[in-house]
């Protein structure tokens, strides 16, 4: 697990803090596409929820119809007629006729389900914040403007106007901020809460100054313990329309995990200075070596925002935590659960008690050594007395009552022991 040298396990204490979404609401996602709107409801919305079907096109539908001079601008309409796939339907009027029928493009078709649940305001936030981003990302194309004043003639040339002059992640926080105005009775609800774990886990998605590294990169894949992939795709009504989305369905990943089968989580095998955990989708990162005793490095807190890792500026450390086959899902319930941002040690000695094997456990060398003359070990709080059994196909080595780090140097970390 990924922590941080000074102090020594804040990385890890923030996966305990209430910043993480606790782990009994993030597991309802694995496997499985669900929203993350039914977490944060507080009140009825006027618009339900609508399902976003990519690259189709509509085969078999019902459509209302009325004729006459004058719409009176009532819906639904009167009449209803069935539009099968290729089949023209005709009206005609005073020598006008109007031909419908099925068309051959497929694009992004929203479909409203019957029972769907309504939208409120802070997941109309969630929904708009998701859009804005979307749409910057998009460098909003199609934005069209006046030729003889300049001004924004459409929709996407508007949210764009929005954006000059100032960065994405401040004008998408000012929606939150606008938000909390709007609603001043709905801010200490719990539902805001995690609305803010939601973000975190959605940084990639979404440029917000509570996101780690600002949403700028995919280091929330290292930082957190899972994540959100983002399932639901947004909807383009027309050219003129900014890119909407209409639900926030996603799924629980995580690069420390393995998430396959809820009943049966494990720890991923995690070789340190290879796997392919560290090399992100836009970069490869060089982690400083363990040495004799822990450096400290520059990330200045805990705050999302100041988690910045894709620069190459901070270096870090990680290790392995010595955790029991069935004490995998008790790890899982300590992240998100505090009421506080930082232990103290105490603290911290009794959380991680619950996880921590300090008795006896077994390694497993997966590849042949022919000649073992050196092992070399790091720990963090792992003062103590220490019995290695070595056990080769030809004997066994005892090294017995070995003390190990020293509790009057919290900063060792590495030992050398010479066989």
């Amino acid at each position: 697990m990924p922590i941080e040298t000074q102090p020594k396990v804040r990385i890890l204490q923030q996966w305990f803090s209430e910043q993480i979404l606790p782990w009994k609401l993030a597991k309802q996602f694995i496997g499985q596409e669900k929203s993350v709107l039914d977490l944060i409801a507080i009140s009825g919305g006027k618009e339900t929820r609508k399902e976003v079907i990519n690259n189709a096109r509509v085969t078999d539908t019902w459509l209302g119809w009325e004729l006459g001079s004058i719409w009176t601008g009532d819906w639904p309409l009167k009449n209803e007629i069935h539009l099968e796939d290729k089949k023209v339907l005709s009206f005609s009027n005073e020598g006008w006729y109007v031909y419908l029928a099925t068309n051959n493009r497929f694009k992004s078709i929203a479909i409203e389900i019957q029972d769907a649940p309504t939208i409120d305001s802070l997941q109309q936030l969630l929904l708009d914040m998701l859009s804005y981003t979307y749409n910057y990302n998009r460098n909003f194309d199609g934005a069209t403007y006046n030729e003889k004043n300049g001004k924004p003639e459409n929709a996407i040339a508007k949210l764009r106007e929005k954006f000059e002059n100032q960065k994405p992640d401040e004008v998408i926080s000012n929606l939150f901020k606008q938000w909390k105005l709007d609603y001043p009775n709905y801010i200490n609800l719990e539902q805001v809460k995690i609305f803010k774990q939601i973000i975190i886990m959605l940084s990639n998605n979404i440029y917000w100054n509570m996101s780690i590294s600002k949403g700028l990169n995919d280091d929330n894949k290292i930082l957190l313990p899972y994540y959100f992939e983002l399932k639901s795709s947004p909807i383009h009504p027309s050219k003129n329309d900014i890119w909407q989305f209409k639900d926030v369905k996603v799924i629980l990943k995580s690069e420390y995990f393995d998430f396959i089968d809820i009943n049966n989580i494990k720890l991923k095998n995690n070789d340190i200075s290879q796997n392919e955990l560290f090399k992100l989708d836009d970069n490869q990162f060089n982690w400083l070596s363990i040495t004799n005793e822990l450096e400290s490095n520059n990330i200045p807190s805990l705050i999302p925002a100041d988690w910045t890792l894709s620069n190459g500026e901070y270096g870090k450390y990680f290790t392995r935590a010595i955790i029991d086959k069935n004490k995998v899902e008790n790890s899982l319930n300590l992240y998100g659960s505090n009421k506080t941002q930082l232990f103290s040690k105490l603290e911290f000695y009794k959380e991680i008690s619950q996880i921590d094997n300090n008795s006896e456990f077994e390694l497993e060398i997966e590849n042949p050594i022919n000649n073992l003359n050196r092992i070399e070990i790091s720990g963090i709080f792992g003062v103590g007395n220490y019995e290695l059994i070595l056990i080769t196909d030809k004997q066994e080595i005892n090294l017995n009552s070995i003390n190990l780090f020293d509790k009057y140097n919290e900063n060792i970390s590495y030992i050398n022991l010479e066989i």
